[in-house]
């Protein structure tokens, strides 16, 4: 097994020891990433803003799935993918026990196995809580997988808003504003982005 392999399958099996603890109450570092019942406030602005209510979606990082749902409930033909396989397996369950259709896959986004475009990428948590190292191969992935004029709804922890700036290397910044997490003990501040994919 070739060293990048190697750190995939170990990323992975992190992933899926943290999706364990966390839906069962045992872990609460990054907690930011505990699913909500609702659609997360930020998405829902920058798509009313922009006038987006339907097209091909991919919720990166989905985890119990339950923003794809929102996402499928709002009329999008959504894609849902995340690294551990346990939280596809929940996500399958809930999207199953709400009655909606979504496409879930395991798949790592800075290795993607994705070759269809989507009309709107959403990420709320992912690219903060990547290895540094993966994020050219996250940006890489993430531009090749933008229809033209298409858009990326970021959501990260504001200490990490600085790793935006890779991102500028292939979109461009529409809007951006200051936000949080909403956690049950105090709300973690975050940054959101809205970027468009610069196509010749």
């Amino acid at each position: 097994m070739d060293n990048d392999k190697l750190q995939q399958t170990l990323r992975k099996l992190n992933w899926e020891a943290r999706h364990w603890k966390r839906t069962r109450g045992r872990q609460t570092e990054n907690a930011f990433l505990t699913d909500i019942d609702h659609l997360d406030p930020d998405f829902a602005k920058a798509l009313m803003d922009r006038g987006i209510e339907t097209g091909a979606l991919l919720d990166i990082g989905t985890g119990s799935g339950n923003q794809a749902i929102q996402f499928a409930t709002l009329g999008f033909d959504v894609t849902a993918t995340d690294i551990a396989r346990i939280g596809v397996v929940d996500a399958i369950e809930n999207a199953i026990a709400t009655g909606v259709a979504i496409r879930f896959l395991e798949d790592d986004i800075t290795r993607t196995a994705l070759t269809e475009t989507f009309d709107v990428i959403a990420d709320r948590g992912c690219y903060t809580l990547l290895p540094e190292e993966t994020l050219p191969a996250y940006v890489t992935s993430v531009a090749r997988l933008m229809r033209p004029d298409s858009f990326l709804l970021l959501k990260v922890d504001r200490k990490k808003k600085g790793r935006v700036d890779q991102l500028l290397e292939r979109l461009t910044l529409v809007e951006t504003w200051e936000s949080t997490y909403p956690l049950e003990s105090e709300p973690l501040k975050a940054s959101f982005f809205v970027l468009r994919i610069n196509h010749p």
